[in-house]
Formats: C-alpha cells, sequence, structure tokens
C-alpha cells in the first residue's frame, strides 16, 4: 500500500489569515488571540508603511486599543510608517514606544523611531532613544 500523504504542516495552516470563521482557523491550530494577531500583522505589512503611512498608525493603535497584543513586528510596522511620513513626526512614533510593553521594543524598533524622529527634524530626541538604546544593552 502507498504510504499516506503527507499533512500540511500546522505552521501554515496556523498562518491563514484570510476571511472564515474563527473556529476553522482555531481547528487548524491556534487560539484566538494568536489569530487576531496573525490578522493584524497580515494587515500592517500589507498596508506597509510606505503606501498609507497614517492608515496603517491608525490601523495599529485600532488593534491595540481592541487589545490585540503589540509584537515586535506589529510595533516595528507602525514605527517605520511615522518614519516615513514626516507629519506623522518622531512624536508619535515615541508615543507608539512608549506605549508598547519593553519586550515589544527591539534595537529594530529604536531605529525606526530614530528614523522617524530625523525624518521629522527632531534631532534631540533622536539622541535620547539613542541613549536609551545604549542603557538597556541594545546594539
Amino acid at each position: 500500500a502507498p504510504p499516506p500523504a503527507p499533512r500540511a504542516p500546522q505552521k501554515a495552516a496556523a498562518q491563514h489569515a484570510g476571511p472564515g470563521p474563527a473556529s476553522d482557523r482555531l481547528a487548524q491550530g491556534g487560539s484566538a488571540r494568536d489569530d487576531r494577531v496573525r490578522r493584524v500583522a497580515a494587515a500592517l505589512a500589507a498596508a506597509g508603511p510606505r503606501r498609507d503611512p497614517t492608515a496603517l498608525v491608525r490601523m495599529y493603535e485600532a488593534a491595540a486599543a481592541e487589545g490585540v497584543p503589540t509584537t515586535k513586528q506589529t510595533l516595528h510596522a507602525a514605527l517605520a510608517a511615522c518614519a516615513a511620513d514626516a507629519s506623522l513626526g518622531g512624536r508619535r512614533a515615541l508615543q507608539l514606544l512608549r506605549a508598547a510593553p519593553a519586550s515589544a521594543a527591539d534595537d529594530h524598533c529604536y531605529s525606526a523611531a530614530i528614523r522617524a524622529c530625523a525624518t521629522s527634524g527632531e534631532t534631540g530626541e533622536a539622541v535620547g532613544l539613542l541613549r536609551e538604546m545604549a542603557e538597556r544593552g541594545m546594539p
């Protein structure tokens, strides 16, 4: 008898971010929280910081207000959007960075916030973030 067909890896099934009942996605492996995080991360990645930075930041803030946990990826996407649009500015990036859990703020997030400050001419804030990175032992 031929060997059974290989099953799709659960990781691939868990990455499903399309429409459909949450129960379908949960049955494929993952919690409701994981599903929300995946959907938000996919939406932020699809929006791209350069396409519509303001919409991306609003989407990030709305997700946070709905209780979707902040990840390094979602925080970085929002901070990169601030860096891509000087009208959002460093102050907005600092607000996002300060509101995020410390576990989500890695060196990439700090770098994006520094770029946002530099883009909007807030060099003092950028230098402050560099000092903060050094204090936290970041590269």
